[in-house]
Order: C-alpha cells, then sequence, then structure tokens
C-alpha cells in the first residue's frame, strides 16, 4: 500500500501549521489565565491544553492522515512549535493580549451589567 507524494506533504504541511496554532493557543490560555487572576489553575489549563493536544493529534491523524497518524505528523507539529517559539512569539503574544482583553470585556459585559 502506497501513499502519494503530494498527499504525504499536504499533511507535513499541515502538521507544519498546527505547531504554531498550538503555540498561540498555549499563549492565549495563559493570559486568559493572568487577566482573569486564575494563575492558581495553572495546572488545570495545562491539563486542558494537553487535552487539546491530544484531540488534535487524533484528528490529523484521522482526518488528514485518513486514519493513520504516520510519525512526521507529530515531528511537523513539534517543528512548526519550535517555529512559532523562536519567530513568532512576540507576535502571538500581543495577539494573545489584544484576544483575551476582549474576552475580558465581553465576560464583564456578560455578567456585570454596566461595569464597563
Amino acid at each position: 500500500m502506497e501513499i502519494d507524494p503530494g498527499v504525504q506533504g499536504l499533511q507535513a504541511l499541515l502538521s507544519l501549521a498546527c505547531g504554531p496554532a498550538l503555540g498561540l493557543v498555549y499563549d492565549l490560555m495563559g493570559e486568559v489565565r493572568r487577566r482573569f487572576g486564575l494563575e492558581k489553575l495553572a495546572l488545570l489549563g495545562d491539563l486542558l491544553f494537553s487535552l487539546i493536544f491530544a484531540c488534535l493529534l487524533f484528528l490529523l491523524g484521522s482526518v488528514a492522515g485518513a486514519g493513520r497518524l504516520r510519525l512526521f505528523m507529530p515531528l511537523g507539529i513539534a517543528l512548526g512549535g519550535l517555529g512559532y517559539l523562536t519567530l513568532l512569539r512576540p507576535a502571538g503574544r500581543w495577539l494573545s493580549r489584544q484576544l483575551a482583553a476582549l474576552l475580558r470585556a465581553l465576560a464583564l459585559l456578560l455578567l456585570l451589567p454596566g461595569s464597563l
């Protein structure tokens, strides 16, 4: 049973793209935790991130890999995450700060009417 090299290349590119996406999710979760004063729940946040990562791996293997999680997929995610940490993290942190501020404003608007 052979795999088409084009399909394999697309799977590798998708895996590489998942790394920075996960890095942004991790930064956003940390910023939301700081904005809402939930620093004591860091372990719970890390467990939630691990669950998100596991679900992403499952989806990557079942959808993009047609039921097979290939070795290059988690390696591609790791390489994309490393690229995020070395090149894109300042922009990702800025974006996560903006999104966390928006989420906090929406939460205040919905939970405490008249507080803004």
